[in-house]
């Protein structure tokens, strides 16, 4: 008898230990290999910061999006950025700093441009 009860308590562990590193293996890979950047994304223009990881990016004739995650802070990415607008003389039309949120418009080279940075949310 007991035997058995040791036998279904191993079943039971490793069964949940199965099912925990199954939840681990079900993250969009996209997140953690990243998507190819949109072909005519002005990388030179607006650079994105080294170790990002860009998850989403679609374009077309008119407007390019990407959305990226990297393991920095928020301070140090907006930093990346208000240091690209310095050493470029680019000018806001409109920037926003708080705790959570960093927001910036402007217009630089031929291409108007908007950037958000927030603390990551949801389950990724």
């Amino acid at each position: 008898m007991k035997q058995t009860h040791k036998l279904l308590f191993l079943f039971i562990v490793t069964l949940l230990l199965s099912s925990m590193l199954l939840g681990c293996a079900a993250i969009p890979e996209e997140y953690t290999k990243g998507v190819k950047l949109d072909k005519n994304y002005p990388d030179d223009d607006m650079p994105i910061m080294d170790d990002a990881i860009v998850y989403f990016s679609d374009g077309d004739d008119e407007e390019i999006t990407i959305k990226y995650g990297v393991s920095d802070d928020l301070d140090d990415v907006v930093d990346f950025y208000k240091d690209f607008f310095d050493d470029n003389d680019i000018s806001l039309s409109d920037e926003t700093d708080k705790d959570t949120k960093y927001t910036a418009q402007g217009y630089f080279q031929d291409f108007i441009f908007e950037i958000r940075v927030t603390h990551p949310s949801g389950e990724y």
